[in-house]
């Protein structure tokens, strides 16, 4: 059987445990985004799984020194954007995605994908974004602007965060 059809598992020595990703990480790492909404429809605490920054990073570990996943963080910000686009309230009211305090992994995950359009966007919307939200700090958005290689995404989170 083809190697690539099996979850990555890998043993934690914290805790003693097999860590895997699930079906939610792999779709969006695929950008799949029709599936991560029906897997949210059919269990909307996977939204929790999705945008942990810990499981990403463990995420962003496994899957580094795989060619196969060399744009996932690309795929990961296509389903954070379309998510974000769906979760618009109508009449100008304030986004419900990010009214729930998941402004920080958007931005988190746009930068690591190095998309300075979504970037921008999002700090349009609130420039503070800049500095984190939830457990998401500003330094783990500069992380992830030189995660995605985008050295003028870099500047631009740093200039925000020096005005």
């Amino acid at each position: 059987m083809d190697r690539s059809c099996y979850f990555p598992l890998r043993w934690e020595s914290t805790g003693d445990q097999w860590w895997y990703a699930s079906p939610i990480d792999w779709a969006a790492a695929d950008g799949h985004y029709d599936i991560v909404r029906q897997l949210l429809h059919l269990d909307p605490n996977l939204l929790i799984k999705l945008t942990s920054l810990r499981r990403i990073r463990r995420l962003e570990a496994l899957w580094d020194d795989d060619a196969r996943f060399v744009h996932a963080p690309r795929h990961r910000a296509s389903v954070a954007r379309g998510l974000l686009l769906e979760c618009e309230c109508k009449h100008g009211a304030e986004n419900t995605l990010l009214r729930a305090g998941y402004g920080g992994w958007l931005l988190y995950t746009a930068a690591s994908a190095g998309d300075a359009g979504f970037v921008q966007e999002l700090l349009d919307r609130d420039p503070l974004l800049v500095f984190g939200e939830g457990e998401y700090g500003v330094t783990d958005m500069f992380y992830a602007a030189a995660r995605g290689g985008n050295a003028d995404l870099f500047r631009m989170l740093l200039d925000h965060a020096m005005s």
